[in-house]
């Protein structure tokens, strides 16, 4: 309950990622977003300048100026930003709020308890989105229980060592971490 507001928040940052993630996926494919979703590091970074008041060298801002100049390369198109490129924008900026906050609450949440609320207050949001388009489909009992162990493995072990380095180190430094993800 002490925390209620704070996973409401998440849960719906988490649901906007996601959501803009899934339409820039459909409109520019998996290779174009997989390069438009790094902006999170950026925006990160940003946020963690900014916000944290975590030191910004003149390398982090060399690496940034080409991301950002790579992704107009490749999202512009015909004298027009393409609107797959604003939804991976979107999501990219959610998510990296999301970090920035994840990493604001984690010193006063157990990580487990933090990712477990921010999953589960997620799923109302997604719900609601899902029902509204009409992207609700019945699947298999088999396929469930898949889903269900993927979900648990990948969010709660993923999310629990990522918050553990939200509580140990500079989120600037997290999030240049993390950028190394397609690479590995």
């Amino acid at each position: 309950k002490k925390f209620r507001k704070q996973m409401i928040m998440l849960g719906l940052l988490t649901s906007i990622a996601a959501t803009s993630w899934v339409s820039g996926l459909s409109l520019v494919g998996p290779s174009v977003l997989g390069f438009l979703v790094r902006f999170i590091t950026v925006f990160t970074i940003i946020f963690a300048v900014v916000f944290l008041k975590e030191k910004f060298n003149k390398y982090e801002a060399f690496s940034i100026a080409i991301i950002v100049a790579g992704a107009f390369v490749i999202s512009y198109t015909g004298g027009e930003l393409a609107i797959g490129a604003i939804f991976a924008l979107v999501s990219s900026l959610a998510f990296a709020y999301t970090q920035l906050k994840i990493k604001i609450y984690v010193k006063k949440i157990d990580p487990i308890t933090l990712a477990a609320l921010r999953m589960l207050f997620t799923v109302p949001f997604l719900f609601s989105y899902s029902a509204i388009s009409g992207a609700i489909m019945p699947i298999s009992l088999d396929n469930m229980l898949l889903i269900i162990a993927g979900a648990l493995l990948i969010s709660v072990v993923g999310f629990v060592l990522l918050f553990k380095a939200y509580e140990t180190a500079d989120l600037s430094k997290v999030a240049a971490i993390g950028a190394a993800e397609p690479l590995i």
